[in-house]
């Protein structure tokens, strides 16, 4: 029960971060946001693999399987948690800006690329070879829910909330409508292999453009204390 409370706060913490991203900034500064998730997920896993190559054989679990262990210390150092990040960068006030923008999304994208790196180390500890299927699996995966979140998802998650504040007119539906879309979003990512984060991150990001919430929202802070 406590860590399904515990996971429903960190999809309601990615949702927020979403809905606060600025697509158009994100636009700006994805070159940086690149640059730095391939350095922040490269430097240490390549490091922690060639720490893991020299420490003694004593500290190792396996000393005859050397470079799976290695493969995990580099993987250890190389994830980064996207929960974490995102909850410093609002508590600093930075997501409107530039390197908030740029912190926000190399953490998915590094959280994405690390999944991907655990799902290779793991097939090498179990099998002693990579499971390709599973891993093309995990990678196209990805890739198709992105892209269909990113084109029919947009206009379909705009036509539900359009819909839901036209004809239902209630702040519940309105909120119980968003819960749905962002709980449907990561149900997908956790069945293609990803962290629940991710279909939450976009989920926001989707729900954050729609004119009709920003309308809302307008409304309420407007309204006189």
């Amino acid at each position: 029960m406590i860590q399904a409370i515990a996971q429903f706060g960190v999809i309601l913490l990615l949702l927020l971060t979403g809905m606060e991203t600025d697509l158009k900034l994100v636009r700006r500064v994805g070159r940086a946001a690149i640059s730095v998730a391939l350095a922040g997920v490269s430097v240490p896993f390549i490091a922690g693999v060639i720490f893991g190559n020299f420490m003694p054989a004593s500290l190792l679990p396996e000393p005859g399987h050397r470079l799976v262990s290695s493969l995990f210390l580099g993987t250890a150092l190389a994830i980064s948690s996207v929960k974490v990040v995102a909850m410093i960068v609002r508590d600093m006030n930075f997501l409107r800006r530039g390197i908030g923008q740029v912190i926000v999304a190399s953490a998915v994208m590094e959280d994405t690329m690390g999944w991907i790196i655990i799902a290779i180390t793991f097939s090498l500890a179990r099998h002693g070879t990579v499971d390709f299927p599973a891993l093309a699996e995990s990678v196209l995966g990805t890739g198709i829910f992105l892209l269909v979140s990113l084109t029919v998802g947009r206009v379909a998650v705009y036509k539900l909330i359009r819909w839901t504040n036209d004809y239902l007119r209630s702040e519940a539906a309105v909120i119980s409508v968003i819960l749905l879309i962002t709980g449907a979003m990561a149900l997908i990512t956790y069945a293609i292999g990803v962290q629940t984060v991710l279909g939450a991150f976009v989920a926001g990001v989707l729900i954050g453009e729609s004119p009709f919430l920003t309308k809302h929202v307008a409304r309420q802070t407007q309204k006189p204390a």
